[in-house]
């Protein structure tokens, strides 16, 4: 079996679970807490200013302030002391937050109801942490990509509610401002509890090559973040349809990323320089014509550059499971809680001092970022692009499938049929009920090749056809 996982891509945690005999019901149920987790964390991290609303300070100090400080320091700690047993962690964190929240939604407003939204902030951080490790060390890329694209889905369709129910009208309904922060949290509980320690494992280490590579993503991470917290103060809320132009931007933008990715089968590379172009047209937008006419064009652009957004998550979660072990994982993250900081606060540090000049700084900042990543393309291709991150967009699950490969090994070894090793590998990804594209993809051939040996093995099994080929040799509970 060993061999014949090998040669269809299979890693090495996933050979061993299939040698372990891992129930493959169980196994398909269980992948969606994996980026399902960190897509509805992500959710209320979006809308926490709406869900832990509060005008209390403290020492002079908002609330915005105090969760933002909490939600960081708690994420630093778990990433700290993350290990491959990380249960304790995560019901730590899921204690924090749900009887933190629990407590801010029965208190009137005051400072016991602050502590209690920095309480929530402060556990949702090790919550974040624990999601992004599922996202990074449990999942695919096909279930990383559906994660943030539903984040932003959820995203842009809770900025269509704002627009239709301007100064938050909407949120003035007891039900609605109750029911959407506890359906985050409690399908976000509900996909934590569920992680087993057993299907998140990183490398034991990383070399060089691989360190370049992560750091790579995170200096990618890490500028997206930058120009976001710029581009932002583009948005003006005094014009009316803002919240519905944004939101559509996001559509458009979720979209763009699943149409170049899978319909024109480009590399992600390509939605970074979308992403840099957009933020070019859009500065030079509000800069040089801010005026009625341009106050359109500047939201929906706005909208459509959080592509960055989602290919700055992706591509993060990709590197980190290809590249990453947790002690490099660490390191980053250490980097990141240090930098971020300074990302969030200096464009607001700009507006208060220089509010008239903001645009034209953003511009400037802009710029020169893409400048930076265009100097440093070669590099960047190097660590990053020329991986063919699609593959595995393509490859099955091998986890899934350990009974039929168990039937293929069992007819390698006889090769009553005589078949050719090709022809073998073909076999065995046929039962696994994937596509000609998704073999071709699997094997590095093409899909015409994939027929002529398709045609080959049904004359050779004398079948016409895949429902035969299932029938005589499949089993029920794993055809789709």
């Amino acid at each position: 079996m060993s061999k014949l996982l090998h040669s269809i891509g299979a890693s090495n945690t996933e050979m061993r679970q299939c040698q372990e005999g891992f129930n493959p019901k169980s196994i398909r149920r269980n992948r969606s807490v994996y980026y399902l987790a960190y897509a509805f964390e992500l959710l209320f991290y979006a809308y926490h200013k709406t869900f832990l609303h509060t005008d209390a300070t403290l020492f002079g100090i908002n609330s915005s302030m105090m969760m933002y400080a909490g939600h960081i320091i708690m994420s630093l700690v778990i990433m700290l002391l993350w290990t491959d047993k990380f249960k304790r962690l995560i019901h730590v964190s899921l204690a924090v937050t749900v009887i933190g929240f629990a407590a801010f939604l029965l208190l009137p407003d005051g400072i016991p109801k602050l502590l209690c939204a920095v309480a929530t902030m402060t556990g949702l951080g090790g919550c974040v942490t624990s999601a992004r490790c599922g996202f990074a060390f449990g999942a695919n890329n096909t279930e990383r990509l559906l994660s943030v694209v539903i984040a932003l889905g959820g995203r842009a369709l809770l900025g269509f509610i704002d627009a239709v129910f301007p100064d938050g009208a909407f949120w003035d309904n007891f039900l609605f401002y109750y029911a959407f922060p506890i359906i985050f949290l409690a399908a976000m509980v509900f996909c934590l509890l569920r992680f087993r320690e057993s299907d998140l494992e990183a490398k034991e280490d990383a070399n060089n090559e691989e360190r370049f590579g992560l750091y790579w993503a995170f200096a990618i991470f890490i500028a997206f973040f930058a120009i976001e917290g710029y581009s932002r103060f583009m948005y003006i809320n005094s014009y009316a349809p803002a919240a519905a132009l944004y939101a559509g931007g996001q559509l458009v933008a979720a979209a763009l990323f699943i149409v170049i990715l899978f319909r024109l089968k480009k590399n992600i590379w390509h939605i970074w320089n979308l992403f840099f172009g957009i933020c070019i047209i859009m500065s030079l937008l509000a800069a040089f014509g801010r005026n009625g006419n341009t106050n359109a064009p500047v939201h929906v652009l706005l909208g459509i550059s959080e592509v960055g957004w989602i290919a700055a998550l992706y591509l993060l979660g990709c590197a980190q499971r290809r590249f990453a072990s947790y002690k490099l994982l660490k390191k980053c993250t250490l980097v990141f809680v240090i930098v971020s900081p300074i990302t969030t606060l200096s464009d607001e540090l700009v507006e208060s001092i220089f509010p008239e000049s903001l645009v034209t700084v953003t511009l400037i900042y802009i710029l020169l970022i893409t400048v930076a990543f265009l100097m440093v393309s070669p590099y960047t291709y190097k660590f990053l692009f020329d991986e063919k991150w699609l593959n595995e967009l393509y490859e099955p699950d091998m986890r899934i499938y350990a009974d039929v490969l168990e039937q293929a090994e069992k007819i390698d070894k006889e090769n009553t049929l005589g078949l050719t090793p090709r022809e073998m590998e073909i076999f065995a990804l046929l039962l696994t009920d994937a596509s000609f594209k998704q073999i071709s993809a699997s094997l590095n051939v093409s899909d015409n090749t994939v027929r002529f040996h398709s045609k080959n093995l049904y004359r050779k099994l004398s079948i016409q056809s895949r429902a035969e080929l299932f029938a005589q040799y499949g089993k029920s509970g794993l055809i789709k």
